[in-house]
């Protein structure tokens, strides 16, 4: 359990750090305001929601540490589980939410994001399954009106050169579905960039951005391959 007063209760933890959270945890965030800056490596089959009947709110502190830029960073997580959370950001943190590594069988839903500095949704050099694949559904990004946020959902790798016969970075296996994007976003609502493999993007309503899909000019060993169907775009 998570809570800013633990008063020494066993396994309640004034942040999510201090829980060294382990594989197979069940976390429970029990404030209804929850402050702050966390990174989560190499755990697996882990949920994080808010505790049953309350409404949490994820916010970050105004003056972020050196290094920190995503409320919360995921990298190399197996079937973590994120739901019921609304994660607020604002003009210092670049990312709600980070994924990077393998993260297979993830699922983000039933969340709220906004206000992040660059992109509520970021995933760089993320990598899943086929069979099982990382999944954000039914979730909602609406910005406050004083967000200067770029974009709901970027895709990104890290610009190489690679070798013959060496792989280069990808985002693979990646679902987006059922969420409703109401922006304002200065850039696009959702961002392209570097090579992708099997990325879906279905049954979306975008609203309010100067695009609603901006695919960033590919660099010579970039790959592009993805799937985009079955959504509504208005106010653009």
């Amino acid at each position: 359990v998570l809570t800013k007063n633990p008063n020494g209760q066993p396994n309640h933890f004034a942040s999510l750090s201090e829980s060294g959270v382990k594989s197979g945890d069940q976390v429970v965030i029990a404030d209804e305001e929850w402050e702050d800056m966390a990174a989560l490596n190499g755990a697996k089959n882990v949920t994080i929601s808010a505790i049953e009947g309350k409404s949490v709110t994820w916010r970050g502190p105004g003056s972020p540490k050196n290094g920190q830029n995503s409320l919360l960073a995921v990298h190399n997580c197996d079937a973590l589980r994120i739901s019921g959370i609304k994660f607020v950001a604002n003009e210092h943190i670049e990312y709600c939410l980070r994924f990077s590594g393998r993260c297979p069988a993830g699922i983000i839903e039933n969340c709220h994001f906004s206000d992040a500095n660059t992109s509520n949704m970021m995933f760089k050099d993320c990598v899943s399954e086929s069979n099982r694949p990382l999944i954000l559904r039914n979730s909602r990004f609406v910005e406050t009106s004083n967000s200067k946020c770029k974009s709901a959902v970027l895709f990104e790798t890290t610009p190489t050169t690679p070798k013959p016969g060496q792989a280069t970075s990808l985002n693979r296996d990646i679902s987006v579905r059922d969420c409703r994007f109401e922006g304002p976003y200065s850039l696009a609502t959702v961002i392209f960039a570097g090579s992708m493999v099997n990325v879906n993007l279905s049954n979306n309503k975008l609203f309010d951005a100067k695009d609603g899909i901006l695919f960033r000019k590919a660099r010579p060993e970039v790959d592009m391959q993805a799937t985009i169907s079955n959504n509504t775009f208005h106010s653009f």
